[in-house]
């Protein structure tokens, strides 16, 4: 019975361990068909916005409008976008990890195709495909919240 409770014991802590080790993983991985890059294989440069995260963050402010439909429903929270950064900087295969609503979803969708090309990540000093996760915050102002989102 000892035994038993040790080998639940021993298999949680694994099964913990082991969810929590993928939770922390990035998205740096390489998407490549090249042979001498390995699918899973960490980048050593990530693919950098033009301006950097000052440069990235402007980008957005100009660009991220919030969705009419979205504000007149109350509708806040996060659409999580994830995109992969060629090798040549363009973005591609644009898809959507966390869905908060159509119409804010879309607009995620619309301001990541519009990006200018990324510097690409680099990786044994060649450019290479990276994947990248990028969060979109939806908060109406305060003076916009209805009765019903100020709860």
């Amino acid at each position: 019975m000892k035994k038993l409770k040790y080998l639940l014991l021993f298999s949680f802590l694994a099964i913990f361990f082991n969810i929590n080790h993928l939770q922390a993983q990035d998205s740096s991985y390489v998407k490549s068909k090249d042979e001498s890059f390995k699918v899973g294989e960490k980048v050593v440069d990530m693919p950098v916005f033009m301006g950097g995260y000052e440069g990235l963050l402007n980008f957005l402010r100009q660009n991220l409008l919030y969705p009419q439909d979205a504000v007149k429903q109350g509708i806040e929270g996060q659409v999580v976008v994830r995109f992969r950064v060629s090798r040549d900087g363009s973005v591609e295969d644009i898809n959507v990890m966390k869905s908060l609503s159509p119409s804010c979803d879309a607009e995620a969708v619309r301001v990541v195709s519009i990006m200018p090309k990324w510097v690409p990540g680099i990786q044994k000093g060649k450019p290479v495909d990276v994947y990248y996760t990028l969060p979109f915050s939806f908060k109406l102002p305060n003076d916009k919240k209805t009765p019903e989102t100020s709860r």
